[in-house]
């Protein structure tokens, strides 16, 4: 129902882009040399607008994957061409009210051709550079304090010995296998995993877009993920994408369907080939030494995977945690960010996210910290939940002198190796992230 409601604004502000470009097209070349360009303009601009729709109703397979990417390219072009448009229309009008520039000037058809033409090179290169960008996976490094130590078993390690005792935590986040993430860059992913000779893997969800069967390639991804090598295996969660759900332009369609969305079959069979071990609101315990415990996602909790015509709930993290000796370190990964401070009292060291993007493209990632409590890198909560001021942290590590001594929780948020909707990044970094976490009673 909300796409039904949102496509009416859609296509205002489309037919507002239209407009203003048709309009820049009489100031270029003359308005009655412009007349043939109308029918023509009108046709492009519907067809890239009504892109999503075909992708969404084209069967699977080439032609829907290039639609796709073209559609979802499309939206990016028009939230970055609709949106300067609307702030020079703004402050032309401003400038005209005040009287800081003569209306003489703001009609003159070069001035109009100018500002239409720097508005133009802007997007394009703007847009170019984002989905080159996206498709840059770099790799990250982050540092984490755990107050517990490690117990003998996982301190027989084959690193070298320090004072602290040392764990390489590679993490993976927000996949989306589908039409902008696949083989090539699941290569990437998985050589900069072996080459930091990670000692856990750790992928909080997000591993498609909802529709198995736009994922390319699979058995050959599957094949590179395998060769993922880690001391203690690799373990994740299931995230909002990871259900079975018809999605248009990045909305989905739930309220139609019979139920909650459910893990694909396809996609459980996939992660257990790929030898990625799915927590769902469970735990486990590594070497007698630490545990690692994974949620199901908050907003799509699907169903368990040996229970697959049974509807599951998300649990309360207490009912999860049940039997857990807190002495030793805890390890939870979960989709989204949320319910840090109930985390953090539950007793959690450690908590690692995904989900935001860090808000993946120029202005978006500006509004997450008023979405998330913790949209991106490193946030510390003490033990009876209480945000520590960020301030006394420096971005992406802990040690400053005022925590380290304080037991607390370790919030991690990272933007993702892959994007959703528009295939570009501005502004954020598509990443793996190695993360030093340092074991110090």
């Amino acid at each position: 129902m909300l796409v039904l409601i949102l496509s009416i604004p859609y296509f205002i502000f489309i037919y507002y882009i239209y407009r203003r470009g048709y309009s820049w097209s009489k100031a270029c070349i003359g308005k009655n040399d412009a007349k043939p360009l109308k029918g023509g303009l009108a046709f492009v601009f519907l067809f890239m607008a009504l892109s999503p729709a075909i992708a969404f109703f084209l069967p699977a397979g080439n032609a829907r994957h290039v639609m796709n990417i073209f559609a979802n390219f499309n939206l990016a072009v028009f939230i970055y061409l609709g949106g300067i448009m609307l702030i020079g229309d703004l402050i032309r009008i401003i400038a005209v009210k005040t009287g800081l520039v003569k209306n003489k000037i703001q009609e003159s058809r070069r001035v109009f051709a100018a500002a239409g033409g720097m508005i133009i090179v802007l997007v394009v290169t703007t847009c170019i550079y984002g989905g080159i960008h996206s498709k840059d996976i770099r790799l990250d490094k982050r540092t984490a304090v755990i107050h517990k130590e490690l117990s003998c078993e996982a301190e027989q390690s084959e690193k070298p010995k320090e004072n602290d005792q040392k764990m390489t935590v590679a993490v993976v986040s927000d996949l989306h296998l589908a039409y902008n993430t696949g083989l090539k860059e699941v290569r990437s992913v998985v050589k900069y995993i072996n080459e930091m000779d990670a000692d856990l893997v750790c992928m909080p969800g997000d591993f498609f877009t909802n529709v198995y069967d736009d994922v390319r390639e699979p058995e050959a991804i599957i094949s590179e993920l395998r060769k993922i090598k880690s001391r203690y295996g690799v373990f994740g969660c299931w995230g909002n994408h990871d259900v079975d759900e018809p999605i248009l332009a990045g909305f989905t369609f739930s309220a139609f369907m019979e139920g909650e969305p459910v893990h694909d079959p396809e996609m459980v069979s996939f992660l257990k080939k790929a030898n990625i071990k799915m927590l769902e609101d469970e735990y486990v315990l590594i070497d007698d030494s630490f545990y690692v415990a994974g949620r199901l996602d908050a907003e799509k909790p699907g169903v368990s995977t040996g229970n697959a015509d049974q509807e599951i709930k998300r649990k309360p993290l207490s009912d999860v945690l049940k039997g857990v000796d807190k002495t030793k370190p805890i390890i939870m990964i979960d989709h989204e960010p949320r319910e840090l401070p109930e985390t953090a009292r539950a007793g959690v060291d450690l908590d690692i996210s995904g989900h935001t993007h860090n808000g993946q493209f120029f202005p978006l990632n500006l509004t997450q910290y008023f979405i998330w409590p913790n949209p991106y890198g490193i946030q510390l909560y003490s033990k009876n939940g209480e945000e520590i001021d960020a301030a006394k942290t420096a971005k992406g590590k802990y040690g400053d002198p005022e925590t380290e001594h304080i037991d607390t929780m370790t919030s991690f948020v990272t933007s993702g190796a892959g994007v959703y909707g528009p295939n570009m990044r501005v502004g954020t970094d598509s990443e793996v992230v190695r993360l030093e976490v340092t074991f110090r009673k």
